[in-house]
């Protein structure tokens, strides 16, 4: 696979994870868990088709953990200008993403969710 170099995929980006079973859509950017606010990841998401029934279906996951992107999401100047936003903010405050994938009680994703993924 080639290295995927833009760090903020457009939402609606649609991708399989590393050991993942389920595609993921990308739903938003830099979530932190419950427990812990300062552990901060890349993206958060919700598996595809699917999406997010209720609130509580949705996974964390970093920008390396991606193994191939199978759709990218729409795109345009104020997503790209946003998406430079992002990247300056994560600069300026030294922000780097957590290394350890969350414990499931960490997360707002099920079980049966997890299991899916």
């Amino acid at each position: 696979m080639n290295e995927i170099k833009e760090k903020f995929l457009p939402l609606g980006t649609i991708c399989m994870l590393e050991n993942g079973k389920r595609p993921i859509m990308i739903i938003g950017y830099l979530p932190a868990t419950n427990d812990e606010p300062k552990k901060v990841f890349d993206y958060t998401g919700c598996i595809f088709p699917e999406g997010m029934i209720t609130n509580n279906q949705t996974a964390v996951f970093n920008h390396k953990q991606i193994k191939e992107v199978l759709f990218m999401g729409y795109e345009n100047d104020a997503s790209k200008t946003f998406h430079q936003k992002l990247n300056d903010l994560v600069k300026e405050n030294n922000i780097v993403p957590s290394e350890t994938l969350p414990n499931i009680s960490e997360t707002s994703t099920s079980n049966n969710q997890i299991e899916t993924l």
